[in-house]
Formats: C-alpha cells, sequence, structure tokens
C-alpha cells in the first residue's frame, strides 16, 4: 500500500502538478475574497422601538407610552430581556432575543405586538422600528463643506440629496447627520401677534413635490395657543403667499396681504466644527447587521466619488 502511494506520483507528475496548481488557485482565491472584519460585532440579537412624544416630560413619557409598549412586548418567544429609557419626549425600548433567533422573524414578531400598544398610547404617536444595525454599524464618518454655501444649505443638500444617495448603496441601513440648520418656510403675520411656520418634511429630487405641516402659535398676553392645520402641497415661497385665507367684499385676501413669506431654520441644540475652519456639517453611515465593514465602507467611497 505504501509503495503505490510512493510510485504513483513518480509515474504520474502531471497529475501531481495539476493537482499542486488547483490547490495553490483556491488558496489565493480564498485569500483574496474572505470576508475580513476588524471589528467583529458583538452585539446581542436585539430589536429597538422608538417613539416620540413631544412636549412630553420624561415621567409622563414612562407612564403614557413607554409602560404601555413595554408591557405589549413582554412574553415574546425566545426573549432574554426587555429594556426601556423614558427621556424628555422620546420612548426607546429594547427587545433582546436568543442569539440563533432570526433578526427579520424577530422584527415580525416586534411589529404585531405593536400593533396591540398603539391603541394604549396617546394619538399622534407612533412607535417605530430601530434600523436594522447595530452600535457597531458605525462605520464611516464624514464632514461635508461647501465652500460658499451656508449651513442651511449645506444642511438641505445632505438631507436631500447625498443621503439617500448614500443609503441607495448596499448594506447602508441608515445615514445620521449633525449640525447644520434644516430648512423651514415662516409664515409671519403682520397685523396680528402671531406666528404660522411651515415645515419642509419631503421633497423629491427634482424639488417638484413638496409636502409640509403647518402649524400656528397664537400669544396673546402670558398665554399661547397651537394651532395645526392638515397636511398640504407646498412649493415656492411665491405660491405659498398666494394661498387664500378668505374674502372681503368679494376680493380674495391671500398670505402675501397680511403677512411675510420667508425661509426660516429649525431651531438647533447644537453645532459641528472641524480643526479651524469653522462650522461645518458631519455625516455617519450606518451598516447593516452582518454586513461586511470593510466591504461597506469600499461602496460608500466608490459612491461618493461620483
Amino acid at each position: 500500500m505504501l509503495k503505490r502511494a510512493i510510485d504513483f506520483p513518480l509515474d504520474n507528475p502531471w497529475i501531481v502538478i495539476l493537482g499542486l496548481t488547483v490547490l495553490i488557485g483556491v488558496g489565493v482565491h480564498a485569500m483574496l475574497n474572505i470576508p475580513i472584519d476588524a471589528f467583529p460585532d458583538l452585539t446581542n440579537n436585539q430589536v429597538v422601538v422608538t417613539a416620540e412624544a413631544p412636549g412630553l416630560a420624561a415621567v409622563e413619557v414612562e407612564q403614557l407610552v413607554t409602560f404601555p409598549i413595554e408591557s405589549a412586548l413582554m412574553g415574546l418567544p425566545n426573549t432574554l430581556e426587555v429594556r426601556s429609557i423614558s427621556k424628555y419626549g422620546l420612548s426607546m425600548i429594547t427587545v433582546v432575543f436568543e442569539d440563533w433567533v432570526d433578526i427579520f422573524l424577530a422584527r415580525q414578531q416586534v411589529t404585531e405586538r405593536l400593533a396591540q400598544a398603539r391603541e394604549r398610547i396617546p394619538a399622534g404617536t407612533e412607535p417605530q422600528l430601530g434600523p436594522l444595525a447595530t452600535p457597531f454599524g458605525e462605520v464611516y464618518q464624514y464632514t461635508l463643506e461647501g465652500g460658499d454655501l451656508s449651513a442651511r444649505e449645506l444642511k438641505t443638500l445632505h438631507d436631500w440629496e447625498i443621503k439617500y444617495q448614500l443609503r441607495a448603496v448596499q448594506g447602508v441601513a441608515d445615514v445620521n447627520t449633525w449640525g447644520g440648520f434644516s430648512l423651514r418656510y415662516e409664515v409671519m403675520l403682520i397685523r396680528r401677534n402671531c406666528a404660522v411656520t411651515t415645515s419642509r418634511c419631503a421633497r423629491s429630487s427634482s424639488g417638484s413635490a413638496t409636502t409640509t405641516r403647518t402649524s400656528a402659535r397664537v400669544c396673546r398676553a402670558r398665554l399661547r395657543a397651537i394651532h395645526r392645520a392638515r397636511p398640504g402641497p407646498a412649493v415656492t415661497l411665491e405660491q405659498i403667499g398666494s394661498i387664500v385665507l378668505g374674502a372681503h367684499q368679494g376680493a380674495p385676501i391671500h398670505i402675501h396681504d397680511v403677512a411675510e413669506v420667508r425661509r426660516g431654520s429649525v431651531p438647533r441644540q447644537g453645532a459641528v466644527t472641524r480643526n479651524d475652519k469653522g462650522e461645518s456639517l458631519s455625516g455617519m453611515v450606518i451598516m447593516l447587521k452582518g454586513q461586511n465593514s470593510d466591504t461597506v465602507i469600499a461602496r460608500v467611497k466608490k459612491q461618493s466619488r461620483r
């Protein structure tokens, strides 16, 4: 037996050379294509639920939002724990599943329970699932500088152009933004002591369709009331000003007759700076859970060069 094993390669050298070539080729292919991740994801299998409740204190958020949602998520199959955090205007609930549970099945089970919880929370509060990502998914951070562009123009460019292009990259779950000013349209009444603010909520890449929310703050003495109108289409400042408010002796009264329409910014609570160049805009690419960070970063860099 041993003699045959020795004689075979000696009598058939080309077979040995061919086998060695195939072995080297397989090794080189594995070396070039093996997924290498410098920071392996050690996060447990979890689903995060967030709910915004503007105007509610942390105690009210805990009682009116967090507790109903958390109690509805109790008892899900194959769960290890359910924990929550209540802050001013924000509720965050985390459901941790067994490691072997498929993440999409886990998210489906949480979604089904959220349908029950919506009946027990205040109207207008909409709980949503967090992105399919983990804290280890923050793989690529960048700054945006536009020379002569203002902080508001940079934010608008990033939120309505660059952000959507990066989110279309395979392996990207979401893109977060810091800094800049968020654009909004303001209608300042001239003859009354009140202000109407129109915020742009959605816009197509061409800018042809924009959806807005309109709210009015009426101030009188020390009292203030907030009035909200239903969503409607919004376009340019001129078209907003031409909206008819009513009629007087048969003549229409437009917004520009009693108010000043202008572009403004949403009040912010922070800013981003880089070195000594002053204020800038920062973005963070969030990777999908289970993806390879090296591959995703390469795709993001390729997309940013286009």
